[in-house]
C-alpha cells in the first residue's frame, strides 16, 4: 500500500472522504472549519469548498442526485442542495444525556440507502468523554435509534455479502462487528473484533477512527 499526501490543504480536523463516482471527485469535511471539500484528480486541485455555518462530521450525495449532499451535523442531519445552496434539517438527532456540546461524527450508507451515523462530543478535551452518545438509521424519513451509551462513535462499513457491519468505537478502542440484515436494517449480536488495548498485533496502535473495506 502506498499513502501520498493530495493537495496543499491544512483542515482543522479531516473527515469524512468520500468517493463521487458521478463526478469522479472525492468529497470529505472539515469538522471544526466548518467546510465540506471536493477534491478534483483530474485538475489536482480543489474545485469547491462549502461553508456549513456549523461542525459538521461527514458528507453523502444523494443515490437520486448527487447535487443533493446530506450532512451530519451538530443537532442532526442536514439536505444541502448544491444549485440553491440551501440547507434543510431532515431530522434532530439529539444527545439529551450530554455534560458537553455534541454533533454526528462518521456517516455512510448501507446498500439499501438507509443513512447510519453516530454522535460524539463536539471537542475532546472538554472533560472526561462518558459513554453517553447515540447511534442511528435514517431511511425515508424515518429515524431509528440502534445503540445507545456509545464513546466516539465512528466508522462503519459492512462485508460486500451485507451479512455483516464493522463498527468503531473509539473511546474503549473497539471494533465491532455484528451479524447485519439487510432486508430490515436489524444488527445483533455484537461482538468485538479488534480491541486496540488487547488484541496482539494491534496494541499501541492508537484508537479506531475511520473505517473502509475493498
Amino acid at each position: 500500500m502506498k499513502v501520498e499526501a493530495v493537495g496543499t490543504r491544512r483542515s482543522i480536523v479531516g473527515e469524512g472522504p468520500h468517493w463521487d463516482k458521478r463526478s469522479s471527485t472525492l468529497l470529505f469535511v472539515d469538522c471544526h472549519g466548518r467546510e465540506v471539500v471536493r477534491y478534483d484528480p483530474a485538475y489536482g486541485a480543489e474545485t469547491q469548498v462549502i461553508s456549513t455555518e456549523g461542525d459538521i462530521g461527514s458528507v453523502i450525495p444523494f443515490a437520486e442526485d448527487n447535487r443533493q449532499l446530506a450532512l451530519c451535523m451538530e443537532n442532526g442531519l442536514y439536505r444541502l442542495d448544491l444549485d440553491a445552496m440551501h440547507k434543510e434539517l431532515l431530522v434532530e438527532m439529539l444527545d439529551t444525556e450530554s455534560p458537553v456540546k455534541s454533533r454526528l461524527n462518521d456517516g455512510k450508507c448501507d446498500a439499501l440507502g438507509r443513512l447510519w451515523t453516530g454522535s460524539a462530543p463536539s471537542k475532546l478535551g472538554q472533560g472526561p468523554v462518558r459513554p453517553k452518545y447515540n447511534f442511528w438509521c435514517y431511511s425515508k424519513g424515518q429515524l431509528k435509534h440502534k445503540l445507545h451509551k456509545v464513546g466516539v462513535s465512528n466508522g462503519l462499513t459492512w462485508t460486500n455479502d451485507n451479512e455483516v457491519m464493522f463498527y468503531a468505537d473509539s473511546l474503549p478502542r473497539h471494533v465491532y462487528a455484528f451479524h447485519f440484515d439487510l432486508a430490515d436494517g436489524n444488527i445483533r449480536n455484537r461482538r468485538v473484533l479488534v480491541d486496540f488495548l488487547k488484541t496482539p498485533g494491534y496494541q499501541g496502535l492508537g484508537f479506531p477512527d475511520g473505517m473502509t473495506i475493498d
